[in-house]
């Protein structure tokens, strides 16, 4: 497994893999950013390699709880690993959230 999490200042820039493998490793990362004091979340996906199913139950999951907690979800990369699920699984709420998609 290879993934690399690093912080920035308003998120996350994950790298390598958002697989099975890596999903219990993410988790908590990523919903310790959405508890974070700030009104928004940006993660960079731009340098993710491989994306699959268990990477998309992890988005939706930080999507939910990012409108329970009252924050805006916003991703300010995108690979085109996770376009290409995001496409395929026709999720057009995380397409939008997508910093600079077209509409």
């Amino acid at each position: 497994m290879e993934l690399e999490l690093e912080k920035t200042a308003r998120g996350l820039k994950v790298s390598g893999e958002m697989t099975v493998y890596a999903a219990a490793t993410l988790k908590p990362a990523l919903l310790a950013e959405l508890i974070a004091e700030r009104d928004s979340v940006e993660l960079d996906l731009s340098l993710v390699r491989e994306f699959d199913t268990s990477g998309l139950q992890l988005l939706l999951l930080l999507e939910r709880e990012s409108r329970v907690l009252n924050r805006r979800l916003q991703l300010t990369g995108c690979s085109p690993a996770v376009r290409g699920v995001l496409e395929l699984c026709c999720q057009k709420s995380l397409l939008e959230a997508i910093q600079g998609a077209a509409s």
